[in-house]
């Protein structure tokens, strides 16, 4: 399996949840974040990283 692709798309899905994530709400003070858990990325491991 290629990582370097996975890892692009890793990297491109962080990006975008981030960004919506900073989108305000205009009906109440909501605060969004996003959590990765990037403790399974990497060559040695199959794992999937996973966003909250």
């Amino acid at each position: 399996m290629d990582y370097t692709n996975l890892d692009h798309y890793r990297q491109v899905i962080e990006t975008i949840l981030s960004e919506y994530a900073s989108l305000p709400y205009s009906y109440a003070n909501i605060q969004s974040e996003v959590v990765f858990d990037r403790s399974h990325v990497g060559a040695a491991s199959l794992k999937e990283t996973r966003y909250l």
